[in-house]
């Protein structure tokens, strides 16, 4: 509300109420000023999302990190139930007060908009329905256990695998349960909000009582101070090819810069946009030095206190090292201008960085190194008590820093009207999602967001999942061609006859493969969940394809483990040791050592691949059930699919291949198929030890021990 003191003082122009339909693959969208309407590559605006959230912060250190998966959208008009009685989401502020699945008293501890977001229309058995996001995170019951799950998965798990699926009830939490009828994808489109509460479950109550691009961003930021006299703000890299002509970083500068507001761009080496009018400026710089030599380390700090400014916008600080580098360059974060000293820093996820240490320690990263959805733009305090990263103190109060790292100003700054709370620095953290540039999500038509999908696993999980944690380099080196040829391979002439199986686990299949040899013959697949159903199943196939027992190879973990009538075959325990060879002459033969029984398997089944040992009769494009949807796939697509498998680590000298929860979790599927065609390998492993042939010595033999005396 504003109120004027003095009726002669014209009232103040309202902002201009902004307007937005976002843009979509199949629509450029548009924005609205009041009636003016943004003119495609001619005016600025920022888009909704992490680029808003930059541009309107007013931390003095801000870190814009990779894609961070937000939870719990809900739509603003939904009610929650608090304290005194049903409220509207958008009626929510952090220390809000709701009731928990318990019915006691929680605290929201946060508020993140989610902009406008698709709604889903989530319906009870009993007639209650609630409206969320596809990406809110439910806590319900289904196949016999809890588990978190999304809408959308929600949506599958109902309509597409007939899974009866329940929701904690009010008063109750999971001693009784309330049935979800379906999940609806409506065509409403509302703007939502993303909460997080202080409950140990995070759950909290809705309506019928349901329990429930980086360099732009730092581009446009620089602009916020330009009609500042003095001004002065740097885009930094450590590259200098970055500031040439061609260079990305180059052309995003002279778009956002040349002739915005009368500006002037010029320079080679050191682009610079140049306000006239108030003698600003906004310049491009490369600083490329090795603070590790202390010859260098003087030069850099000569060259820091020449390029002081107002704002410093860091593009991938990853690359420097030292985190002494980084400090010292911040405290020249500073100018004549009266602009708030601000630095702006993008990257994507290092561990072993000090980056990584700052937000770790910050509390902007949980325990399983993946950043921490509810943290986002949360503002904390920091202190460099040290001289290192892990010398960093933060804290939620200026006042609480104050206390703990006891900072008090000298006399001289008392003097100058300096608080002790004038030498806390404020900290916040951002992550944008690939979505969020919707411009670029038109103008790729959706190829934006799939270059995030396919940059390979190690970049996926820091760019699109916020990994900060450490990663393994894996090495693949099975191609589709050595796949497809198993197809065209010649038979080893064998007809002995042998069987190996994956045996299913919670949603998985079963799934056996017959043999002639090194060839398959046949391959069965099961839905069968009970031990005692798989157990008779994989007999009668047994049966069927005159398998001996002894030639049946079965994964013994979980289920397997009750397979008794099978113990004469080979039971597998694929987290074991792995099984120690011996050559013709009974000695130990160690070609390549590997982490676990399932790893040597796999190394066996490899290298029999690349070498072409192993065959398939069946037709390459007969379809068999795959994955959790049960699609039917043809066995080319599953094999070319499950190859990943072969993804081989060194740990401590030993190779290791991922078991199989690790596989699922990266590939949302299990290797069913290509599991049970590393079982046959179990009969290629030489595990037998002889005693070494007795020596026949011959006459040349004598003839030498005769001339050696």
């Amino acid at each position: 509300m504003l109120v004027l003191k003095n009726a002669d003082i014209p009232i103040p122009e309202p902002y201009p109420k902004v307007q937005r339909k976002l843009a979509t693959v199949e629509d450029e969208g548009w924005t609205k000023f009041d009636d003016f309407k943004i003119r495609k590559d001619i005016d600025l605006c920022p888009q909704l999302g992490l680029q808003e959230n930059v541009i309107a912060s007013e931390c003095n250190l801000v870190f814009l990190a990779g894609e961070a998966t937000m939870g719990k959208a809900v739509s603003i008009n939904e009610l929650v139930l608090a304290t005194d009685g049903w409220i509207q989401m958008k009626d929510i502020h952090v220390g809000s007060k709701l009731v928990d699945v318990w019915g006691n008293k929680q605290s929201v501890t946060g508020v993140y908009p989610q902009g406008m977001l698709r709604i889903y229309r989530v319906e009870m058995e009993d007639g209650g329905s609630c409206r969320v996001s596809a990406d809110h995170i439910w806590y319900v019951f289904a196949d016999n256990e809890w588990v978190l799950a999304t809408t959308e998965d929600l949506m599958y798990a109902i309509h597409e695998d007939g899974t009866h699926v329940y929701l904690p009830t009010y008063l109750s939490y999971t001693g009784k349960k309330r049935k979800i009828k379906a999940v609806i994808e409506t065509e409403d489109v509302e703007e939502c909000v993303c909460i997080s509460v202080s409950s140990k479950e995070r759950l909290f109550v809705v309506n019928d009582y349901i329990v429930t691009h980086n360099t732009f961003s730092g581009y446009l930021k620089a602009l916020s101070g330009i009609d500042k006299k003095k001004y002065t703000a740097k885009l930094i890299s450590k590259r200098l090819q970055d500031s040439k002509k061609g260079g990305s970083l180059l052309r995003d500068f002279k778009v956002v810069y040349d002739g915005f507001a009368s500006c002037e761009v010029s320079g080679t080496d050191y682009p610079t946009a140049f306000w006239s009018q108030w003698n600003s400026s906004v310049q491009m710089m490369h600083m490329n030095f090795n603070t590790k030599n202390e010859s260098e380390w003087k030069l850099f700090q000569d060259y820091a206190k020449k390029n002081q400014c107002a704002y410093a916008y860091w593009d991938e600080v990853t690359e420097i090292e030292e985190f002494r580098t980084f400090a010292y360059f911040f405290s020249r974060n500073r100018d004549a201008s009266g602009v708030p000293p601000t630095t702006v820093c993008s990257f994507n996820a290092l561990h072993e960085h000090w980056t990584t240490s700052f937000m770790k320690q910050a509390g902007y990263i949980g325990s399983d190194w993946y950043f921490i959805p509810e943290m986002l733009g949360k503002i904390r305090y920091f202190f460099v008590a040290g001289d290192t990263v892990e010398s960093v103190e933060f804290a939620d109060t200026k006042e609480e820093l104050i206390r703990r790292c006891n900072i008090d100003p000298t006399e001289e700054e008392k003097k100058a009207k300096i608080k002790a709370t004038d030498l806390i620095k404020s900290f916040t953290v951002f992550s944008g999602c690939g979505a969020d540039n919707r411009l670029l999500v038109h103008q790729t038509k959706g190829g934006s967001v799939a270059n995030l999908y396919n940059v390979g696993y190690t970049e996926r999980m820091k760019i699109k999942y916020a990994y900060f944690g450490p990663i393994e380099k894996e090495d693949v080196r099975i191609s589709q061609q050595a796949i497809a040829d198993i197809f065209a391979n010649p038979t080893d002439g064998s007809t002995e006859r042998f069987a190996s199986m994956d045996v299913a686990a919670g949603g998985d299949v079963c799934v056996m493969m017959i043999w002639e040899g090194h060839t398959i013959i046949a391959i069965e697949t099961s839905d069968r969940r009970e031990p005692d159903e798989i157990e008779q199943w994989s007999d009668i196939m047994l049966h069927k394809y005159n398998v001996p027992v002894y030639n049946f190879s079965f994964d013994a973990s979980g289920s397997g483990f009750f397979m008794r009538r099978f113990k004469q075959g080979r039971p597998i325990i694929s987290n074991t040791r792995p099984i120690v060879e011996y050559d013709e002459s009974g000695n130990q033969s160690v070609m390549e050592a590997y982490y676990t029984r399932r790893s040597q398997l796999l190394g066996k089944l490899e290298a029999a691949i690349i070498k072409g040992e192993i065959s398939c009769k069946i037709d390459k494009f007969t379809q068999f059930p795959h994955g959790p949807k049960r699609t039917m796939t043809t066995l080319l697509d599953i094999f070319i699919e499950e190859r990943n498998v072969f993804r081989r680590v060194d740990r401590n000298g030993k190779i290791y291949y991922r078991n199989k929860d690790e596989f699922k979790v990266s590939y949302k599927l299990s290797p069913d198929y290509i599991d049970a065609m590393s079982y046959r390998m179990d009969f290629d492993l030489d595990a037998r030890p002889r005693k070494e042939k007795p020596r026949i010595y011959g006459r040349m033999d004598y003839r030498l021990v005769w001339d050696f005396d």
